[in-house]
């Protein structure tokens, strides 16, 4: 069963490396460390991390200044974005600002 939902989809690194896009981290802490280490075992180093507006202080993470979204748009113009938090009900407010400006692939 499983093997039939996932025939023919393209595993996610693969679809970052086609996207070719810089890839920003959208939060810090464990979870993105842990993103680092997995992305960094299939060949994809991020280029900077970014936050909700009200958690960004200067701060830094991984070695990268933590930016705003406006800040990370304006840096990159167009990038993949790779969420490193978990989210419930939070997702519907701190994923709506990605949603308005388009920012996928």
């Amino acid at each position: 069963m499983i093997n039939e939902l996932l025939s023919g989809s393209v595993p996610l690194c693969e679809k970052i490396k086609e996207a070719r896009l810089p890839v920003l981290l959208y939060g810090t802490g464990d979870g993105a460390e842990k993103i680092i280490a997995f992305l960094a075992e299939n060949g994809i180093v991020p280029q900077g991390v970014f936050a909700s507006d009200s958690f960004v202080r200067g701060q830094s993470f991984a070695g990268f200044r933590v930016m705003k979204l406006a800040e990370a748009e304006e840096t990159f113009g167009r990038f993949c974005t790779v969420i490193c938090f978990g989210m419930d009900e939070e997702y519907k407010t701190a994923v709506a600002a990605l949603r308005q400006r388009d920012l996928r692939f």
